[in-house]
Formats: C-alpha cells, sequence, structure tokens
C-alpha cells in the first residue's frame, strides 16, 4: 500500500497499515507486531488481512500461547530491575537507605509489568471474541 492508500485506522497510530501485518502461512508468529505488549489491538483492518490470509486457525492457536506467557516487557523491566540494584549497590552506603529504594523500584517495577500483562489478557480475549476458541 502508499502512504495515500493507507487506510485509517482509529486503534492504530497512522501508517501502521501501510505493510500487511499478517505473515505467510509456516511463519513463527500470525501477526507481525513488535511491543511490549506482544499482541496488537484488535481493529476491523487486521481482522480483514487475517480472513484474506486464512491464518484464523493458527492466529487462535496463537492467542491460547500468549495468555499463558509473560509479554514482553518483562525483558526490559529485569534487567532495569538489575542494573537500579547494581547501581544503588554502587552509591549509597547506608542499607537504610538502600532497602527502601530498592522496595519501591521494585514494586513500581512489579506494578508496570502486571499493567502490561493485564493489557495482554485484555486483548487476547477481545481477539478471541472474533477469532473464536
Amino acid at each position: 500500500m502508499t502512504d495515500t492508500a493507507a487506510p485509517l485506522c482509529p486503534s492504530h497510530p497512522y501508517g501502521y497499515h501501510r505493510a500487511a501485518r499478517v505473515n505467510p502461512a509456516g511463519a513463527r508468529h500470525v501477526l507481525r507486531h513488535h511491543s511490549l505488549i506482544g499482541l496488537p489491538k484488535r481493529c476491523m483492518v487486521l481482522e480483514e488481512e487475517l480472513l484474506e490470509a486464512d491464518r484464523e486457525l493458527d492466529f487462535q492457536e496463537e492467542l491460547t500461547i500468549l495468555e499463558r506467557t509473560p509479554a514482553p516487557v518483562w525483558g526490559v523491566l529485569v534487567p532495569f530491575a538489575v542494573a537500579v540494584a547494581f547501581a544503588l549497590l554502587m552509591t549509597v552506603e547506608s542499607a537504610a537507605i538502600a532497602v527502601p529504594i530498592a522496595a519501591i523500584v521494585a514494586l513500581a517495577i512489579e506494578r508496570i509489568g502486571a499493567a502490561v500483562q493485564r493489557e495482554r489478557l485484555r486483548r487476547v480475549v477481545d481477539w478471541r471474541r472474533r477469532v473464536g476458541r
């Protein structure tokens, strides 16, 4: 598709649908989507592409896997937590100061990860309404 032919979509940013988002049969993932959630929002354009590519059954299987695995955000949050812990060890002289800071950072990281995981599961449920179980 060209820039002028890219369909407008209320769910995705401008230009998201310039290229096909459904991978050909045999690809590891059905939808081409790169984010910390790991699954795009459902929209009519993606639904049409999925139907045209005849990959709905493959996508059902992928949704089953997605709902049982953690979101890709953990691949970012875990190294970030390790970096914060290392920085605290190197810079803070007192454990009385480092422990509360570490606890607050750990809680924030856990809450961010949980929020992303909830959004991922919400998207899985939304997609299941379209492609079935």
